[in-house]
């Protein structure tokens, strides 16, 4: 294995089943010695989260494509400027799942010109998070049989849970 290069997992064990990682998770190579490296997976569920883990090369595939010059730049630039945890062993938990009621708990301009207004119901679409936000569907059907509302981006700290998809 070569520093900064991309690999993918090719075999899991009941360590990195425990991480979340499962096979064919892409990572990027920080440090090599000769039977372990030190790999930076991404978190899939969370865009912008990531782990560090010490793992047995043999549990690897070294991919054909690289990473480009200015991102491998990026990456020795957060490294050696202590900008990256490399102590940071685990993904964030997913705040809210696919499907689960949630409620808007304020009233903010990005919100109000979709005509969502705090207190109204929504149920998260998708079991994925970007920049802490998360796609909510807010739409349904009035009194007239109209169809009302919007799919938006909304902040999770933004919502309250009303209901999981296991209640």
């Amino acid at each position: 294995m070569k520093e900064k290069s991309i690999v993918k997992l090719k075999k899991i064990d009941e360590n990195l089943n425990k991480m979340d990682l499962d096979k064919d998770n892409l990572g990027i190579v920080l440090k090599t010695e000769s039977s372990t490296s030190l790999v930076l997976f991404f978190n899939k569920k969370i865009v912008g989260d990531y782990l560090v883990v010490n793992i047995n090369n043999s549990l690897l595939d070294e991919q054909k494509e690289s990473l480009p010059d200015q991102l491998v730049k990026s990456l020795t630039n957060a490294i050696s400027n202590n900008k990256l945890n490399l102590k940071k062993h685990s993904f964030k938990p997913m705040q809210y799942e696919e499907y689960s009621m949630v409620q808007l708990t304020c009233d903010k301009e990005k919100y109000l010109k979709f005509g969502i207004h705090k207190g109204e119901i929504g149920i998260i679409v998708e079991n994925y998070s970007i920049n802490n936000e998360v796609l909510v569907d807010f739409s349904g059907i009035n009194k007239k049989g109209n169809f009302y509302g919007d799919c938006i981006s909304v902040n999770i700290n933004d919502l309250k849970l009303i209901k999981t998809t296991g209640n």
